[in-house]
């Protein structure tokens, strides 16, 4: 970048709040003439640290306090909160006002699994479940009565580990949590004894990590149960497994499982390999699963192919885990075969492949919901070089009301967004009902509980962290 443009003043915004989000900022940040606006449609920041992490995985969640941090850093980064992207604001309305806008919004649905028999209640997706421990406020269930006694939760990744855990959980360790009131209640109920954990490949395939894994292992009295049939391995899966750490650690683990005398726990669970729910059924409501076994198919594709091989097992109750979905943005281009918004290196792409200038794309909506959190740092830098490069090149975006604050634009449409001194509100309100119960925090799961914790006034009290 050259020092005249370096000293050019620009503005960035970042729709969404989430890792990628955050991770963006932090790498725009260093650039010391660029001003920052990180817009969400929650009123809180975060997203999946504080919506997606299971809340007994407090380690996980303290990536937040760096993300925290740089607001003490520098008055040249915002949170907007409470504003709907393609409802509040447009399209048109970003690229208005800011020199790049980087789209951040994850991947919002889930997938399903698309057999008979999904619809029947008592059959839920991971996300529905993951929402409403963590008090999502937009969560489309909004109670769950924890009534079942046989669970069965598909899927080969942290997700389904997170949710076998919860299940699993004596209730002093839920109660140590950060979840909301009427969550731990429910908790409090929690009638889980037999949990399935089903995973389609094997174990060498199988996405958990080695920590999350070790969670699992490492629960109180609980019995975990690993075939050890499962744990046989064809040459080329040893020679995979001796080149690959994470998979090495991994079998490690499952071995050491494998071996546990049982103890008669009262809670257990088995987590079965070479399997996938081929259907569910019951009466008025899910009382079993019918599993196809499955097998690894022969050279380096290590895919599954169905056997005629059936077993019907008794459940109350199915989650599915078996990833997520991105979502199109109003206006902006989408790929609805690859289910990202199209881009290369960053930087959206036409339906004809043609770069646009000024819009990039970060985390999930560019790459598909793979990785951990931290994933999503490498994959914002490659998005934020992309998007300096782009300012010294021939096509660089110019805004039409480059010196006008959106936060105006907000106050004229009546929207009553948030900013990060209204989150510090939140925080202090959760954390001191926490305090009360002897927990970290209790966090508040309904938009008009959070918005009622915030003081009085016009749409859009200004924080005073950024010069417009």
């Amino acid at each position: 970048m050259t020092i005249m443009n370096d000293l050019k003043s620009r503005k960035v915004a970042v729709i969404g709040a989430g890792p990628a989000g955050f991770y963006a900022a932090l790498e725009l940040l260093k650039r010391p003439s660029i001003q920052v606006d990180v817009i969400d449609k929650l009123p809180t920041p975060f997203g999946l640290v504080r919506y997606g992490i299971a809340p007994d995985n407090q380690r996980m969640k303290t990536v937040s306090k760096v993300f925290s941090g740089l607001f003490d850093e520098s008055r040249r980064l915002r949170f907007i909160g409470n504003v709907d992207f393609g409802t509040d604001l447009a399209r048109d309305d970003v690229l208005d006002h800011y020199d790049s806008v980087v789209y951040a919004t994850g991947a919002p649905s889930a997938r399903l699994l698309g057999v008979a028999g999904e619809n029947l209640p008592g059959s839920f997706s991971a996300k529905d479940f993951v929402d409403w421990y963590n008090g999502h406020p937009f969560r489309d269930i909004r109670d769950f009565s924890l009534d079942f006694a046989a669970v069965a939760v598909v899927g080969g990744g942290n997700v389904a580990l997170d949710i076998a855990r919860m299940l699993a959980n004596e209730i002093d360790v839920v109660r140590s949590t950060d979840v909301p009131d009427d969550v731990l209640k429910a908790f409090e109920g929690n009638a889980a004894k037999d949990i399935y954990l089903l995973v389609r490949k094997g174990p060498v395939q199988a996405k958990f990590t080695p920590v999350e894994l070790r969670g699992l292992g490492n629960l109180r009295n609980v019995d975990v149960i690993v075939d050890p049939k499962d744990l046989v391995f064809t040459e080329e899966e040893l020679a995979y497994i001796s080149g690959n750490q994470q998979c090495r650690t991994n079998i490690d683990i499952f071995k050491s499982i494998a071996k546990r005398p049982l103890r008669g726990h009262e809670k257990r669970i088995f987590i079965k390999f070479w399997c996938s729910v081929a259907e569910i059924g019951g009466e008025q409501r899910v009382q079993w699963l019918k599993l196809r076994s499955n097998r690894v198919s022969v050279g380096n594709t290590q895919e599954t192919v169905g056997k005629a091989d059936m077993e019907k097992i008794p459940v109350d109750a199915v989650f599915s885990a078996i990833g997520q979905i991105v979502r199109p943005l109003r206006g902006v281009p989408f790929d609805e075969r690859k289910s990202v918004i199209p881009n290369v290196g960053g930087q959206v792409v036409d339906q004809n492949g043609k770069l646009l200038p000024g819009e990039f794309v970060s985390g999930w909506a560019k790459r598909g919901p793979s990785g951990t959190v931290g994933t999503n740092r490498e994959d914002s830098k490659q998005t934020v070089n992309a998007l300096l490069e782009s300012w010294e090149g021939p096509h660089e975006h110019t805004p039409r009301r480059g010196a006008a604050d959106i936060t105006e634009l907000l106050r004229q449409r009546g929207v009553r967004f948030t900013c990060w001194q209204d989150w510090l509100r939140i925080d202090e309100v959760e954390v001191a009902a926490g305090a009360e119960q002897g927990r970290i925090r209790a966090k508040l799961s309904s938009l008009s509980g959070m918005m009622g914790c915030l003081k009085n006034g016009p749409p859009g009290l200004p924080d005073g962290s950024a010069a417009a």
